[in-house]
């Protein structure tokens, strides 16, 4: 039995009762400045974009180390794995590149136009969304076929992408000096069905969804029009309502809705560690200390137990957490 093994043997059972406590597991050494990161839960690999070395890690946690480093044409700007299909999708100049999870070869390089950007998939349709940083639209991908399929336009760009399965609805992101909103397209028709906006009409950034008891909850980091100190903000998507809004300290890099007990967590990139919070609570009440400049994270679940890894663009290394939540 693996260490890795042996933990989620072990701990496991801590999850049944409650959440586990998050703990450092392991750290790797990746590439220079990992932003963006993506789990294929089913193969147990983690993937992990370097900007400064135009090249994605792939840490295999079944051996735990790093197996592979894939060289990219350009400078990433955005990751996400299809867990369906095996592959990863990586945002490069003029285009997303399809890779082989089996191998990491290349596969193709879908073009679009403008300059793409984050990058989500509906696991309802294999639909691939593509924020577009230049021209304020979001590619969809048709994963059959490889082809940009439509076009979803925004008000500004962003730096969020959300999908609820349940009610498949797309979250787009849009944030300004001057202001944000969040634009809601249908999965299966593409069309716009509502735009989200709040008092004060704050920029909206990094964007979750956790739905629970019937009600969907959108998770934002906000900011003040015109600038200003930020909040992590709960958003009850069938009123529009501003559920709970918590501040934040620093300058948060991203927000993961944790599926349990509707807690979350928020990478700072400002300060070194994760924060965790309740949506219902008035602040956060723990943080976990990870790698120096935490940006981009994602969960793998196993059985009742949980574990989170963050990328540390700062000092080019990936940290894996088991549990969520402090000590």
């Amino acid at each position: 039995m693996s260490y890795r093994q042996f933990f989620r043997t072990s701990l496991a059972v801590l999850c049944l009762a409650s959440l586990a406590s998050a703990g450092i597991l392991q750290t790797f050494k990746v590439g220079r400045q990992p932003t963006h990161i993506g789990v294929n839960i089913p193969t147990n690999k983690v993937y992990v974009d370097n900007v400064r070395d135009h090249t994605v890690s792939v840490i295999d946690l079944n051996v735990n180390k790093v197996t592979a480093t894939v060289p990219l044409a350009s400078k990433p700007a955005g990751l996400a794995v299809n867990q369906a299909t095996n592959r990863f999708y990586v945002s490069v100049k003029g285009g997303v590149a399809v890779y082989d999870g089996i191998d990491n070869s290349l596969i193709t390089t879908i073009a679009v136009s403008g300059t793409p950007s984050i990058i989500a998939i509906n696991p309802n349709n294999l639909n691939i969304y593509v924020q577009d940083s230049a021209d304020n639209e979001v590619h969809v991908i048709d994963t059959d076929s490889d082809q940009v399929i439509a076009e979803l336009p925004v008000s500004h760009p962003g730096n969020g992408i959300a999908i609820d399965r349940t009610s498949n609805e797309i979250f787009v992101s849009s944030a300004s000096p001057s202001g944000g909103s969040v634009s809601v397209f249908d999965g299966n028709s593409n069309l716009l069905i509502n735009t989200l906006t709040l008092p004060g009409n704050p920029s909206f950034i990094y964007l979750d969804t956790l739905s629970s008891f019937d009600l969907l909850y959108l998770y934002a980091i906000t900011q003040p029009a015109g600038g200003g100190p930020y909040s992590f903000s709960v958003i009850d998507t069938s009123s529009g309502a501003l559920v709970n809004q918590i501040p934040l300290p620093g300058t948060p890099g991203g927000v993961i809705a944790l599926g349990k007990a509707t807690d979350e967590a928020i990478t700072n990139d400002g300060i070194s560690n994760v924060d965790f919070m309740n949506q219902n609570e008035t602040k956060i009440h723990c943080k976990e200390p990870v790698g120096r400049g935490p940006a981009g994270m994602a969960t793998l679940s196993v059985l009742n137990s949980a574990e989170m890894v963050v990328a540390n663009r700062l000092d080019n290394t990936v940290t894996l957490l088991f549990g969520f939540g402090c000590p």
